[in-house]
């Protein structure tokens, strides 16, 4: 599924709505972090791979872009630690609603996502870090063409339980980010 150059790198690339109010209309690039699929794929996480199939990067849906350009909200800055904590100010978290998730067949078996059901009261959220957020970008992001005018690199993705009230926000939201962007 993942490869590092050649034809496949076009798998990495998806599309989201801007990290401002006033860009929340337009699309942006984003690509998705290369070391992040290769330890799911490697460590057969065969959810993850299905989530992000279907749920971050999409199937070329009627409109081309895929499921982060249906995002409800935007927040930014991380409450916890995701990784290093010098970069958890700088993390956006999409938010979306799906009415399914979808998983990856063991190895050997069909290479396609497939369907299942979506953990019951949940939403989805997809952990983006801007380009120009990094002080040194891993050299796949620069030496791949089809990454080079990307806006963001999605670092990972989860299902959290929604709001009670709410069920389009993600419990917590005031602690859990510092700020919701739109």
């Amino acid at each position: 599924m993942v490869r590092r150059e050649g034809k496949l790198a076009h798998s990495r690339v998806l599309w989201a709505p801007g990290f401002t109010p006033a860009t929340r209309s337009e699309t942006i690039k984003l690509v998705a972090n290369v070391d992040t699929l290769v330890s799911f794929r490697d460590g057969a996480m065969n959810a993850k791979l299905g989530e992000y199939a279907g749920l971050v990067r999409g199937f070329n849906d009627d409109d081309g872009y895929g499921p982060l350009m249906k995002s409800y909200a935007l927040c930014q800055g991380l409450m916890r630690p995701i990784d290093a904590a010098a970069r958890d100010d700088k993390v956006f978290a999409y938010v979306t609603n799906p009415d399914t998730s979808y998983a990856w067949p063991e190895a050997g078996k069909d290479h396609h996502a497939y369907q299942t059901g979506k953990p019951r009261k949940s939403v989805f959220l997809t952990y983006v870090q801007s380009i120009q957020d990094y002080a040194s970008p891993p050299t796949w992001l620069t030496s791949e063409p089809a990454m080079v005018d990307a806006k963001g690199v999605v670092l990972y993705w989860e299902w959290v339980r929604p709001v009670t009230g709410d069920p389009l926000l993600p419990v917590f939201t005031d602690t859990r980010y510092v700020r919701r962007i739109w």
